[in-house]
């Protein structure tokens, strides 16, 4: 699956009801990070390649404590899946809108050896998550299947 990025932003952010925003337009907007291994490189290297560097106001590896900052108002965050609701944990409504540009997106995948013969249990784990990738529950996202 390809998963491009997002910003998340509470319900009154002047930015909230765009189509899509830039990085340039939320590169001086206090920035909660999902500082998880990788996934904190990546967001940040989004603001690095379009030249900006993020004003990094909050760090957690919860996405709850996230949407709950965010909703509060203590600033925006990108992410590249969305939850089921549109809310924080604590009822606040969040928006969700595509970041334009050529921005790298993130890939998902399993990944299995060729010609090898695989489990059932490692086939049916496999169709579980085509198939949920296959219904678009993450808007926008990209599905290839076979190989790469």
């Amino acid at each position: 699956a390809v998963l491009p990025p997002f910003a998340i932003l509470p319900e009154n952010h002047p930015l909230a009801l765009r189509d899509s925003i830039t990085i340039d337009e939320l590169a001086d907007s206090p920035l909660v990070l999902l500082d998880l291994p990788l996934s904190s490189a990546y967001f940040l290297s989004l603001f690095e390649q379009a030249g900006f560097r993020p004003n990094v106001v909050e760090r957690t590896q919860d996405m709850a404590v996230v949407h709950s900052l965010v909703g509060n108002g203590f600033g925006f965050s990108i992410a590249n899946t969305r939850p089921a609701f549109s809310t924080a944990p604590d009822g606040k409504p969040l928006r969700f809108v595509p970041l334009g540009g050529k921005l790298k997106p993130m890939r998902m995948g399993l990944l299995c050896p060729a010609g090898g013969v695989q489990p059932l249990t490692i086939r049916a784990f496999a169709d579980v998550c085509a198939a949920l990738l296959d219904k678009a529950a993450i808007s926008g996202i990209t599905v290839t299947h076979g190989t790469s």
